[in-house]
């Protein structure tokens, strides 16, 4: 599966957006609501984009543990207030 099947399957699958940069970088954006509990982001992701992640209150854990992380912006988790669980690279 390449890329931009990744990305279309997680904004109709999870409520997700990624986006690819001029540079070819993979962030997730923001302005979404995250809908399965146990998300695990696109492989190769390099960067989480302010409140990302904003109001995602079903989601209990994540996992980036297949990510190229290089920032994550703030307020990325911002309530997030089931999330017990991240899983870093």
């Amino acid at each position: 599966m390449n890329v931009f099947d990744k990305i279309y399957e997680h904004s109709s699958s999870f409520g997700v957006l990624y986006v690819q940069d001029g540079a070819g970088n993979l962030i997730l954006a923001s302005g979404r609501k995250c809908s399965e509990p146990d998300y695990k982001m696109i492989p190769g992701t390099n960067r989480i984009a302010k409140a990302a992640f904003w109001n995602c209150v079903a989601m209990a854990s994540i996992d980036m543990s297949a990510t190229k992380l290089t920032s994550i912006d703030a307020g990325t988790f911002g309530t997030c207030r089931n999330l017990t669980k991240i899983e870093l690279p």
